[in-house]
């Protein structure tokens, strides 16, 4: 009886042992098969900061996995993990835009202290231990340097958004995907403030010069320019300057040849709808009696009229109808 009483015993004993071992394996086990499978289908489908955490929790499941197993003593399958672990890590390093770059680095704060917490397994496993601990500060450096660099670019736009864009760091072509997507964000951003501010601009400086401001013209070239043409319609229309009005009439309003080609279309549009609208105000302003009388419309029909009315013989004789004439 006391032999099968000891028997009993150790057959109980076995069992418990067996079933903190399969317990133990379970848990280790339990992110493989299917959901990895799962996860990596998802990161494939996955893109931008969605696949930074995305990636950034795959690797949490198989250090977590790798820890374990190497507990249990199933090093082969640690090592597997652990690796895996590293790769979704290049993920982040590639792709970690700076809205996500303080998550990229609590994740890897809280991954250290894990590691450190488990470094003295069996010595085989300490030694890939290490090495991802590099994977994981590469992984904070890339983080911090994405915030750099959008800092970097931003700053430099700020200043002068051409420049900015020709930049080697920052120029679209050479640049991580999270800065395309926010270079392209903040162009069009940009395009539509310039568009608007031009419009602004113009629409002031021809209806009344006596408000217009220079400085704030998008092409820094026509403001010397802008600066000429204020003065000379505020001696025309404020002062009776006539002299003034026929020089401002010379100054043809051209597209700059340095202005952006995203402007080029507004600005035409723009300056032909406002002069228009200026010279039928003016006229209405200036025209002669004599034009007014003769129901008159255009600066052009005065001319013909004031010419038909006023000039020497000899011109009209000629067919002369215009002062161009």
């Amino acid at each position: 009886m006391k032999k099968a009483g000891e028997l009993t015993a150790v057959f109980f004993i076995a069992l418990m042992v067996l079933s903190t071992f399969a317990s133990a394996q379970a848990q280790a086990e339990s992110y493989s098969g299917f959901s990895r499978f799962a996860d990596n289908i998802r990161l494939v489908f996955a893109s931008g900061d969605d696949k930074v955490k995305l990636a950034l929790e795959i690797r949490n499941k198989e250090l977590n996995s790798a820890l374990e197993n190497a507990k249990i003593g199933n090093a082969e399958q640690a090592i597997k993990n652990i690796e895996s672990a590293s790769d979704k890590l290049e993920i982040v390093q590639e792709q970690a835009s700076p809205d996500v770059a303080e998550d990229v680095k609590i994740s890897v704060d809280e991954i250290e202290a894990r590691i450190m917490e488990n470094q003295n397994l069996t010595p085989e496993f300490a030694a890939y231990l290490e090495k991802h601990l590099t994977e994981e500060e590469k992984t904070r450096l890339s983080a911090e340097l994405s915030e750099k660099l959008s800092d970097y670019c931003s700053s430099l736009a700020e200043q002068d958004y051409e420049i900015m864009l020709k930049d080697e760091k920052c120029n679209p072509e050479n640049a991580p995907e999270w800065l395309k997507k926010d270079i392209e964000k903040k162009t069009k951003e940009m395009q539509k403030e310039a568009s608007d501010e031009m419009i602004k601009q113009l629409t002031t400086c021809i209806n009344d010069p006596r408000e217009c401001d220079c400085s704030k013209i998008p092409v820094v070239s026509e403001q010397s320019k802008c600066e000429k043409s204020k003065a000379l319609a505020i001696r025309c229309e404020f002062q009776g300057d006539m002299s003034a009005c026929d020089q401002l009439d010379e100054m043809k309003p051209e597209v700059p040849s340095n202005m952006p080609a995203f402007l080029r279309p507004m600005f035409e549009k723009t300056m032909k709808e406002l002069i228009s609208k200026k010279e039928k105000q003016m006229f209405n302003k200036l025209a002669p009696k004599e034009c007014v009388d003769a129901g008159a419309t255009t600066r052009e029909e005065c001319e013909k009229i004031m010419m038909e009315k006023f000039a020497p013989q000899e011109c009209i004789e000629v067919g002369a109808t215009t002062k161009e004439a």
